[in-house]
C-alpha cells in the first residue's frame, strides 16, 4: 500500500485558482438571481401602487349620485363603471323557455348489417 502524502490537494498551489474559479462560478449566478428578484419585487410594488390608484378612482366614481339611465345619452368613454338606476316590469305572458338539446353520440353501424 502507498502512504498518503502529507500535503492534501487543498493546500497545493494548483488548487488555489481552481477554488477561486469555483467561488466566482457560484457568486456570479447568485448575484444575477438576486438582481432579478430585486427587479421583480420593485415591479410588484409599482404594480400595487397602480392598482391602488385604480381602485381609488373606481371607488370615487362609484360613490357619486346615481343618475337615471337614459341609454341614448350614455357616454361609454366616461360612463365606465358608472352606477345607474332604472325601473322595469317583468311580463310573465312574454317569457320563453330556452334550452339546448343534449348531445348524442353518433350511431355506429352494427356488425350484423
Amino acid at each position: 500500500m502507498s502512504t498518503p502524502s502529507p500535503a492534501s490537494a487543498r493546500d497545493s498551489p494548483k488548487a488555489q485558482p481552481r477554488r477561486l474559479r469555483t467561488l466566482i462560478g457560484l457568486f456570479i449566478p447568485a448575484v444575477i438571481v438576486f438582481a432579478v428578484l430585486v427587479a421583480l419585487g420593485t415591479w410588484q410594488l409599482q404594480r400595487k401602487a397602480w392598482k391602488e390608484g385604480l381602485i381609488a378612482a373606481l371607488d370615487a366614481q362609484l360613490a357619486r349620485r346615481r343618475p337615471p339611465c337614459r341609454p341614448p345619452q350614455l357616454d361609454w368613454q366616461r360612463g365606465e363603471y358608472r352606477r345607474v338606476t332604472f325601473s322595469a316590469t317583468f311580463e310573465n305572458a312574454k317569457e320563453a323557455l330556452v334550452f339546448a338539446a343534449p348531445r348524442r353520440a353518433p350511431k355506429t353501424p352494427s356488425k350484423n348489417q
